[in-house]
This record gives structure tokens, C-alpha cells and sequence, in this order.
């Protein structure tokens, strides 16, 4: 192999590469010491920063499930929008099948 990183065609690393370019690019940080910074957070993340508490826990607490209410702005949607909108996506999943049949 040589010692030129960029190949002039695109080929698939082997996974014994990938862990080379792993281990060579990621030894400095894995080595290096922490910030305080780092350390502080290191150590303050805790499994009570995952609980939602502020003054909102109240309405959806305890299920967490949220009420949403229904919005004021009223729905512009036409059907003439929507059916543009669903002839858009065929044409969409149309050339998306064919470009996996492609490459199966």
C-alpha cells in the first residue's frame, strides 16, 4: 500500500484500515489530559439533569405526555396543494425505486 491517502478511485476501507485511521487520528485526544471545563461536566451530568423540571412539569407531569392545543392559524392547505404535493412525492419514490433496482 502506499503512502498516498487520497485514492485515485473510490474503493471500500477494510475495516483493519478503518481502525488504523481510528487509532492514529484519535491517540492524541484519547491521551490528553481534560480541561476543567471537561472535568466539571464530566462530573455533573448526573441521571436527575434528565428529568424536566421548570415550571411547565406541572401541566404534562407525571405521563410526560403534552397537550398541544389547537393553534389559531388556520389551515391554508388547498386540495389542489395537497394533490401537487402527492403527485411530487410519486414521481419522488418512482425514481427512488428505480435507482434501487438498479443496485440490487
Amino acid at each position: 500500500m502506499s503512502a498516498c491517502l487520497v485514492s485515485p478511485e473510490p474503493t471500500l476501507a477494510t475495516e483493519a484500515e478503518l481502525r488504523r485511521y481510528h487509532d492514529a487520528r484519535y491517540v492524541e485526544y484519547l491521551l490528553r489530559d481534560r480541561t476543567e471545563e471537561e472535568d466539571y461536566n464530566a462530573s455533573s451530568n448526573s441521571d436527575n439533569d434528565k428529568v424536566p423540571d421548570h415550571v411547565h412539569l406541572e401541566p404534562y407531569a407525571p405521563s410526560f405526555t403534552l397537550e398541544v392545543p389547537e393553534s389559531n392559524v388556520p389551515d391554508e392547505n388547498t386540495d389542489e396543494g395537497l394533490e401537487q404535493a402527492e403527485a411530487a412525492f410519486t414521481v419522488l419514490a418512482e425514481r427512488i425505486r428505480a435507482i434501487v433496482a438498479l443496485h440490487t
